[in-house]
């Protein structure tokens, strides 16, 4: 569950290097971060209301696609910003991604320096809008 802290992100991904990586950066932004595996993720969304979600396209039983439009057709969730990071790094995912609904598309590592920020951003506009 989450900490006593501002911004809690969500990561949906099986690779626990993955999540390891991720929280140790977002733990310097002073975010509270949850974890689960793709195929709890719909249930772990609708348990925890994260503010953010950190999404992987490859996942073992489910595609981060499939875990997409779920999220975006539930009113439940689909106010829920969802941030793509993967390591496929085509034009083709980065342009399903953005037609399902993700708010952003980052590359693993490569977009690392910047994911802090992004977030940030992300949580600034949705609540101005």
């Amino acid at each position: 569950m989450w900490k006593d802290e501002t911004h809690r992100v969500l990561i949906i991904n099986d690779s626990i290097n993955s999540v390891l990586e991720l929280k140790e950066i977002l733990k310097v932004g002073g975010f509270a971060v949850s974890s689960c595996c793709g195929e709890q993720a719909i249930q772990a969304v609708m348990e925890e209301s994260p503010d953010v979600i950190l999404l992987e396209i490859l996942l073992k039983k489910r595609n981060g696609f499939e875990v997409l439009t779920k999220l975006k057709s539930n009113g439940r969730t689909s106010h829920i910003p969802v941030v793509i990071i993967s390591s496929l790094n085509l034009q083709i995912y980065w342009d399903e991604s953005f037609i399902l609904g993700a708010s952003a598309y980052m590359v693993k590592g490569r977009h690392y320096p910047w994911l802090r920020r992004k977030l940030y951003s992300i949580l600034y506009n949705r609540k101005i809008c």
